[in-house]
């Protein structure tokens, strides 16, 4: 008789932490240090835009501002320079005057001076003109646009300010680079009035400005006094004939009322009482480089300001083209 045996199965405990379970969810990977600082806290940067753009458009509002008066005062200045004739000759009577009345035979031959004169202003009042007219048009663009907060007119003002900006650039250049040859140019402009000066009775533009020129820096010449290759040996001045001239009388020692005063000129030139020892080259080179030099130390503030403006500028057409920047 066989025996069956009773086979048993025991459940054997199972350890849950023998087989870990994992979460099929990925682990984000660290935040990048740049991107939390710029993504957080999130109202920070809507409040830097805002202040931002509140900032550039009230600096826009009155730099432009400034500038308007500035170019409406250019705008006054270069129509009474072409065109102001009066105005002008009152406000450098006290520079011509002697000259005009010690040259002038009546109150005719004066006026008739002046105007020869003043005809050099019309250069300088179209530039000043030309020059009041585009800023006055940048102005009023960067005005409006910042006002309104129109991009349009922004990004005219912008274009402007940095065209404007280029110019100033390479005008700084050229002349840094060529200061030299521009003193000589300036030199050569009054070589060629003492190429045609002929004697202080012909009363021209050449002897308002070799009589000037040769009493203020105290020399004779342009490069030398013998330049003067159209010079009359014969001259009446202050009712006084002069004959045998070898050099012309504002080469003599004269007082402030363009009256000879140095001894036996123009008898004799001599150092003690003429300057034809000295040429005008050198004092007219050293006084237009200095005062140059000052429109050139413009021209850089004007640049960096212009750089400052164009930044501003594009912040602020930035800040209208994004809602939280």
């Amino acid at each position: 008789m066989l025996r069956y045996n009773k086979i048993y199965f025991i459940p054997l405990p199972i350890s849950i932490s023998a087989h870990p379970t994992y979460s099929k969810k990925p682990i984000d990977p660290p935040p990048n240090k740049k991107e939390s600082w710029l993504e957080f806290p999130r109202f920070s940067k809507e409040i830097h835009g805002a202040m931002c753009r509140r900032f550039c458009r009230l600096f826009l509002i009155v730099f432009n501002m400034l500038a308007l008066l500035i170019s409406l005062v250019l705008l006054i200045i270069g129509p009474i320079l072409i065109w102001g004739r009066e105005i002008v000759r009152s406000s450098i009577e006290d520079k011509l005057s002697p000259l005009m009345q010690a040259l002038a035979t009546d109150e005719q031959d004066e006026l008739l001076l002046a105007d020869q004169v003043l005809a050099a202003t019309n250069t300088i009042g179209s530039l000043l003109l030309v020059t009041g007219a585009i800023t006055t048009l940048c102005s009023i663009l960067g005005f409006v646009g910042a006002y309104v907060k129109n991009r349009n007119l922004l990004t005219i003002y912008c274009i402007m300010v940095f065209i404007m900006d280029l110019v100033t650039m390479i005008s700084f250049a050229v002349y840094f680079h060529n200061r030299d040859a521009f003193a000589q140019k300036a030199v050569t402009f009054y070589e060629n009035h003492v190429i045609k000066y002929r004697s202080m009775e012909a009363r021209t533009i050449d002897t308002v400005f070799v009589a000037l020129v040769s009493q203020h820096f105290a020399c004779c010449g342009a490069n030398g006094e013998n330049e003067f290759v159209n010079l009359q040996s014969t001259d009446v001045y202050k009712e006084k004939n002069y004959t045998g001239l070898k050099y012309p009388l504002p080469c003599c020692i004269m007082n402030s009322a363009y009256e000879i005063v140095g001894s036996d000129c123009p008898k004799t030139f001599t150092v003690n009482n003429s300057y034809v020892q000295s040429s005008c080259s050198e004092p007219i080179k050293q006084v237009f480089i200095k005062y140059m030099n000052y429109a050139a130390t413009g021209l850089v503030i004007l640049f960096l300001m212009l750089i400052v403006v164009t930044a501003f500028t594009m912040l602020t057409i930035q800040s209208l083209n994004s809602r939280t920047w």
